[in-house]
């Protein structure tokens, strides 16, 4: 007589409820891996966006201006105007824009025009805005005197990312 090969169904209900289990404590954490990669994301692209008006006021030699809208339906855009509205992507003053619609999930908590002279420089360090996911992770972009654009966690650490100072 030959024993019999394969699982019990008692053995197949353990091993699908112990991968029940796995993939209950898995999602919680991938759901936070994800929202701490959609605000870096939004927030490395405004450093890049305001890397591009630096490099745009040096090569048209005239100010170039990042000016944003906070609120549900946020947005901001590199323009050249201080007055350009980025809730008018058509205007031809806008240069760029992103938009909410382009980064779900993610609010814009604060928004300050930033303006960088023919030379590539700005004339005060300024933080350029104020990033938010959720109620738990939040970042900030900030721009020094000479120009240069730079991303931190305002909200609990993160990974790789430099916490803002005070």
């Amino acid at each position: 007589m030959r024993a019999s090969r394969g699982f019990t169904l008692i053995e197949a209900l353990l091993t699908l409820a112990v991968a029940a289990v796995l993939a209950t404590l898995a999602v919680p954490s991938y759901g936070d891996f994800a929202a701490r990669h959609r605000l870096l994301a939004v927030s490395e692209t405004m450093a890049q966006d305001l890397g591009l008006a630096r490099f745009e006021a040096a090569q048209r030699g005239a100010p170039v201006h990042v000016v944003g809208h906070a609120g549900p339906a946020w947005c901001y855009a590199v323009a050249t105007s201080p007055d350009c509205d980025c809730r008018t992507p058509q205007a031809a003053c806008v240069l760029h824009r992103v938009g909410a619609e382009d980064h779900p999930g993610i609010r814009l908590l604060d928004a300050r025009a930033v303006t960088f002279d023919p030379a590539g420089v700005q004339a005060t360090g300024t933080r350029a805005a104020r990033w938010q996911h959720g109620e738990r992770w939040a970042t900030e972009v900030h721009v020094h005197p000479a120009g240069r654009s730079r991303v931190c966690a305002a909200g609990p650490p993160m990974r790789g990312v430099a916490a803002c100072g005070g």
